[in-house]
């Protein structure tokens, strides 16, 4: 549809927004979401008012939700942003890293409290999983975390319990 001349502005700014909150979504998942859903939100409430006749002239109409659309999709991301605390590595803690749908072999830890920091570099979730000590903490994609538990000596396995993940398997080895 076209509108003194020019392509509906809202539907341009629409493709903008989406592409940038799936481009934000591999970094900050619930940011994305949220710049894609208030956009597609908003996408349906433009169309709808197309369908209704008394609305006045639609130029100006679609032109003011566009600006608001823009506006509620950067405080949206601003807000995803500001409620993600960050988790960073304390002295002592085990490092595993997971990338490329792949865990290491083995970890080593000190028995007692053991505290492992999880860097998921994957762009979907996994988790951590140790049956044998009732740990089981989902690690979100581009996400860390530490998981804290106690272990006496001995060797314990870790994996990733999401179904299809199977191969993700590794040996926790306490001394």
């Amino acid at each position: 549809m076209v509108l003194a001349r020019f392509p509906i502005p809202p539907l341009a700014v629409y493709v903008v927004l989406v592409a940038g909150g799936l481009a934000l979504r591999r970094r900050k998942p619930t940011a994305g979401l949220l710049v894609v859903g208030i956009s597609t939100l908003l996408i349906f409430a433009m169309n709808a008012v197309g369908l209704i006749d008394n609305l006045g002239p639609l130029p100006r109409t679609l032109w003011a939700v566009a600006v608001v659309t823009v506006a509620l999709a950067l405080a949206g991301s601003s807000v995803a942003r500001l409620t993600v605390d960050a988790v960073t590595a304390q002295p002592g803690d085990v490092d595993l890293t997971i990338a490329r749908t792949a865990i290491p072999p083995q970890i080593t830890a000190t028995a007692g409290d053991v505290t492992v920091f999880v860097s998921n570099a994957d762009p979907y979730s996994h988790t951590f999983t140790i049956d044998e000590l009732g740990v089981d903490q989902t690690v979100v994609a581009g996400q860390e975390t530490r998981v804290g538990f106690s272990a006496q000596p001995g060797e314990y396995r870790y994996r990733c319990a999401i179904p299809g993940h199977e191969f993700m398997e590794g040996t926790l080895l306490v001394k």
